[in-house]
């Protein structure tokens, strides 16, 4: 942007300085930021996991839902007849 801008010959406009802040405004200012001071979490947030939401057991509860399926699949498959044409 910083190059668009030079090649087109804009600028920013002129800011004039505000006001002072007032009391009320300034502690407003100092709430605000002991608040962030004291939600602020340095070390972000992770994931934790119980025994029952484990990657382990989260695999293993796949691996018998696939193979149940799997299961069925072989049980359809069995009890229909095959559509393949017989020869005799």
């Amino acid at each position: 942007w910083a190059i668009i801008l030079r090649l087109t010959g804009a600028r920013h406009p002129h800011v004039p300085l505000g006001e002072p802040l007032n009391k009320k405004r300034w502690w407003l200012g100092a709430f605000a930021g002991l608040m962030f001071l004291l939600t602020f979490i340095p070390a972000g947030i992770k994931k934790v996991y119980d025994d029952r939401n484990s990657p382990k057991l989260q695999n293993a509860s796949l691996q018998r839902e696939l193979e149940y399926y799997r299961n069925q699949r072989m049980k359809n498959q069995q009890s229909q007849p095959s559509s393949a044409p017989t020869t005799r």
